[in-house]
């Protein structure tokens, strides 16, 4: 659904419109939205971080979610502006 609706012009149009901090807003939400389901269903299963293992994947989902957002950019090699 989400996905034909992008390529109705004025929808697309609308989503266009809309100011660059509704975005944001609305994508900090989202990202914040997955990262509490995330913690939510680590405690649900009282996952046991005494184990490497499991500290491992934890801390390497952290990494790749964290570093990656905020590394140098690929194509240019600079690092990117801190608004």
């Amino acid at each position: 659904m989400q996905l034909r609706s992008a390529f109705i012009p004025k929808f697309a149009d609308v989503i266009g419109s809309m100011p660059s901090a509704i975005i944001g807003g609305v994508s900090f939400m989202l990202y914040g939205m997955i990262s509490a389901i995330g913690v939510r269903n680590v405690v649900e299963n009282q996952v046991d971080f005494t184990k490497s293992r499991n500290l491992i994947i934890a801390a390497v989902i952290l990494v790749c979610g964290l570093g990656f957002s905020s590394g140098p950019d690929l194509c240019g090699g600079r690092q990117r502006p801190s608004h």
